[in-house]
């Protein structure tokens, strides 16, 4: 991925979630070491005006960087910034007490994005012991 600023109306999100069944969000966070962009429990409503429930709890941690920053600073940032707490994340999934995600979210006004992930993106996914990394793209004119 190159840095080029982004064009017109496109806009990218990168985080990392952990969810957890049988755990809570202040436990997680204090397991991972870093204290979290978010967190939730498992029971409660998805938002305030949501009727959804949250079926597990978790924390999540995001890039910091601007959403018009291009896709490979805000994943360059995000790594950067969990790299130190890596090993204890991997730990929290490897044991099988939490789901580790990485989810990206592009949103832009042309047809046909595209979305190209490195090698050290996928890497750092495997270093995490991700299950997944989640894509979610919103084409709008």
């Amino acid at each position: 991925m190159s840095s080029k600023a982004n064009p017109k109306g496109r806009t990218f999100g990168a985080r990392v979630l952990i969810d957890c069944d049988k755990c809570a969000a202040n436990d997680l966070a204090a397991a991972i070491g870093l204290e979290p962009d978010d967190l939730w429990t498992k029971g409660t409503l998805r938002g305030s005006r949501s009727t959804v429930r949250y079926t597990s709890s978790g924390i999540s941690y995001g890039s910091r960087r601007s959403s018009t920053d291009p896709p490979a600073d805000q994943l360059a940032a995000l790594r950067t910034r969990l790299h130190p707490y890596a090993e204890s994340i991997r730990a929290k999934a490897e044991s099988g007490e939490a789901v580790v995600r990485i989810w990206l979210t592009l949103t832009v006004e042309y047809p046909d994005p595209v979305l190209s992930l490195d090698a050290e993106t996928l890497a750092f996914a495997a270093s995490l012991g991700a299950a997944s990394i989640d894509l979610s793209i919103l084409v709008f004119r």
